[in-house]
């Protein structure tokens, strides 16, 4: 798992991650493809957008984002955003990806 907070991304394991469910709010997101999720599952809880949806995804405003995804896109301020994939290289570019649009 890659965590993204205002001032540090990391990698954090699964025990990190369930902490931090279960004290602070999380926006979590699966950035696999729909077939590893059908395949595999997903976190309870989590937001699937495909790495290759991840830029177009973070330049949608939050209208365009609640209608496509289902949810409401992330605050720039949103200090715990967590990606997740099945190695970790997916999820570093998604934070990568978030950073150039102003995710701090």
């Amino acid at each position: 798992f890659s965590k993204y907070t205002e001032l540090v991304s990391e990698e954090i394991n699964a025990q990190e991650l369930q902490r931090l469910l279960g004290i602070d709010e999380v926006k979590l997101f699966d950035v696999r493809t729909p077939k590893e999720i059908q395949e595999i599952g997903k976190i309870e809880g989590s937001m699937n957008i495909p790495i290759d949806q991840m830029k177009e995804a973070f330049q949608l405003d939050e209208k365009e984002f609640g209608e496509k995804y289902g949810a409401t896109i992330p605050k720039k301020t949103d200090k715990n955003i967590v990606f997740y994939c099945g190695s970790g290289k997916r999820s570093r570019r998604a934070i990568d990806y978030v950073k150039e649009f102003g995710y701090r």
